[in-house]
């Protein structure tokens, strides 16, 4: 009996024993496999861990032969796994909240695609490699928090991003507050950049554009903002001297099919033609062929106090209907009351929308007011006005037997309707200020001088209307005040006349006036006197009035001017800083039409850090959503952060494998159900 109770004993213990051992080394083995990204069943409540059907099937499509996509990060892996989202929420702070959050997403891509890898680099130990590898300039600062995403598939050459930790997540306007994660959109749109199968943004460089150093790739001077949003947008940015270089050819079976935006950038020089050049370069004719092309399209910045580019403002004008008009800087110089100011000299302010449907510039901004929960402001800063030549044509371009076309062009932003002035070589015209008060543009001096002149012309015509009225006007009050004389006597005779002591007075008084006005209709000699006398008392008056006709016709041909300047001002947009021109083009092959954008703005400030990555201005909306318009929407805009309730930032969710969760419940569950069936044995044998 005893040996029995000994043997059942230990086969219990035994059992006991070996599962026990078993779920240890099976939890290790599952640990091992989830530090790698595998087997992840994500369990938080937003499906935080997660690569959704839109993003696999872009990357499905990758060739791996030309894609070693290496994502790292700068800080221990240890520290990226504490990382958690618990209690942080401002993306202000320089811990690493978060960071777990995108190292294991990025494991999961890594655990998804074989030409993925996930690595870890030392600040401090391999700053050297850092340094000269991933560095754009010799300034470039690395963070800890920095995630570097390289695609070296030849082991030589890196196309590489850097992101941002924050970058990874969406922040609410007003407290930087985190609002959402948006890893997947940033790893998937990231590392199709670096594929070579994205569109692409061409900065033209050789005329002292502001982009950097023209020989590289990584710097890109004071257009980096515009660049990195470029990035998140999905374009790879590279530079090209149409000197030198022409465009590439567009690959017909490519996953973009040629979409690509061409930027001019802050240019000091002029871009060279035929006429000034012993090459035989054409950079004009090259540039226009390129942008007439299918999913070409063009953004120009210009530098506020530039001098004229003669070659290229042409261009500009008589293809897109653009015109920079030179040395007049847009500020706002109104009260406070109504003032959109935001420096002393007004020069920086908020702009104003157009949001008329029929205007081409409803293209972009109807994007922002239907995709945005309130509608942010834009700031410029030192904008130049431009000109537009708002008009229907025809234009025949570079496939002159298949395109036919229809140029638009519509402001996308004026200046502050409430006020503005001018300043012209430095200082503000008053007169302009004046002007602009009354809601007048900066075409006010050409347009009032010819409404102006086309009256002067008419002087004598004028004149003479001036002439009749005052005439008129003389003989009329003359001949009102014999006519009232006479009345009165009529009036006052009649009364006195009739006069009791039992009158009734107001019967008295109807009766004299009727006698007055009787009596003067009746007596047409008296009354043809009167006409008489006061015309000539008006030819008297009239003659030593010639100096007040002068001036009275002078007066009346500036209000006709006026007159019709306000007419002329409330069919125009005043003071346009940034306009969109809308081109199609049809091919008779395929019938299809498709469009060509190109974007002006009056200053390059508009895309400087310092709006770009301000969450309080909508610089950075606008510019996205015109590289979404432009572009053909390959990256995944479909993929939709994943908003982060306050619960839910509060905690980090489970995240484990399928093996983990049948290795922690199903065998505790079986050494409960064996030790309960030995149990019950040796109760039986007792």
């Amino acid at each position: 009996m005893n040996n029995k109770r000994f043997l059942h004993g230990t086969i219990a213990t035994a059992i006991t024993a070996g599962v026990v051992i078993l779920v240890l080394l099976l939890n290790i083995l599952c640990t091992v496999l989830a530090n790698k990204g595998i087997w992840y069943i994500d369990f938080t409540e937003e499906n935080l861990y997660n690569i959704s059907k839109v993003s696999t099937d872009l990357l499905d499509d990758l060739d791996p032969a030309i894609n070693k996509i290496t994502i790292y990060f700068l800080a221990d892996p240890d520290e990226l796994d504490n990382a958690s989202l618990k209690g942080n929420t401002s993306g202000l702070d320089s811990s690493t909240w978060g960071m777990r959050y995108v190292y294991q997403l990025a494991k999961l891509y890594a655990s998804t695609y074989d030409f993925i890898t996930v690595d870890t680099l030392d600040l401090t130990k391999d700053a050297e490699y850092i340094r000269t590898t991933y560095a754009s300039t010799v300034g470039t600062k690395f963070d800890a928090l920095d995630v570097i995403i390289d695609n070296c598939y030849d082991g030589v050459t890196h196309n590489f991003r850097v992101c941002t930790r924050d970058s990874f997540f969406t922040f609410e306007r007003e407290a930087s507050q985190v609002y959402a994660a948006n890893g997947e959109y940033r790893f998937t749109s990231t590392i199709l950049s670096l594929s070579g199968n994205m569109p692409t943004a061409y900065f033209l460089t050789g005329h002292g554009e502001l982009v950097g150093d023209p020989e590289s790739d990584h710097d890109f001077g004071e257009a980096t903002a515009l660049v990195n949003l470029f990035a998140d947008a999905g374009f790879a940015s590279k530079k090209i001297n149409l000197l030198t270089e022409d465009f590439p050819p567009d690959v017909e079976d490519s996953l973009v099919n040629g979409s690509s935006v061409v930027v001019i950038y802050g240019p000091q020089t002029d871009y060279i033609t035929d006429f000034k050049n012993e090459s035989d370069v054409n950079e004009l004719t090259k540039l226009r062929k390129y942008v007439n092309a299918k999913n070409h399209h063009l953004m120009v910045f210009f530098d506020s106090e530039v001098e004229p580019l003669t070659s290229l403002e042409e261009y500009l004008y008589d293809y897109w209907g653009i015109e920079f008009l030179q040395n007049k800087v847009i500020a706002d110089t109104s009260d406070d009351r109504t003032s959109q100011a935001l420096s002393e000299d007004g020069r920086v302010f908020v702009a104003d929308y157009v949001t008329s449907e029929s205007s081409v510039g409803s293209a972009l901004t109807s994007s922002l007011f239907n995709n945005l929960d309130s509608i942010p402001d834009v700031v410029f800063s030192s904008a130049r006005t431009i000109g537009m030549r708002n008009e229907y044509t025809g234009i025949k371009g570079f496939y002159e037997s298949e395109r036919t076309a229809t140029l638009m062009l519509s402001p996308v932003f004026t200046a502050p309707k409430p006020s503005a002035a001018v300043y012209k070589n430095g200082e503000i015209d008053t007169y302009s200020q004046s002007v602009y008060d009354k809601y007048h543009d900066l075409m006010y001096d050409d347009k009032y001088k010819e409404f102006f002149e086309f009256y002067t012309s008419k002087y004598d015509t004028l004149f003479k209307e001036v002439y009749d009225v005052e005439y008129g006007t003389l003989e009329d009050s003359e001949y009102s005040r014999l006519y009232s004389k006479k009345y009165k006597e009529l009036y006052d005779d009649y009364y006195n006349e009739n006069l009791k002591e039992d009158s009734d007075i107001k019967a008295l008084e109807k009766e004299a006036d009727k006698h007055a006005v009787k009596t003067l209709e009746s007596d047409r000699e008296l009354l043809d006197g009167y006409r008489e006398a006061a015309k000539a008392y008006a030819d008297v008056e009239i003659a030593k009035m010639a100096d007040e006709l002068k001036s009275e016709t002078e007066k009346y041909i500036v209000e006709l001017a006026e007159r019709d300047m306000d007419a002329y001002l409330a069919k125009t947009d005043p003071g346009a800083v940034m306009t969109l021109t809308y081109e199609t083009w049809s091919n008779e092959k395929s019938n299809n039409r498709i469009p060509t954008y190109v974007l002006a703005a009056g200053t390059t400030s508009f895309t400087s850090e310092e709006y770009l990555s301000s969450a309080v201005y909508g610089n950075r909306d606008v510019m996205f959503y015109t590289m979404r318009l432009m572009g053909k929407e390959i990256v995944p805009f479909e993929i939709d952060f994943v908003k982060l309730e306050s619960e839910a930032i509060s905690t980090d969710g489970v995240n484990v494998t399928a093996v983990t969760v049948a290795l922690t419940v199903v065998p505790a569950i079986l050494v409960l159900t064996v030790g309960v069936i030995v149990l019950v044995k040796r109760r039986k044998h007792n």
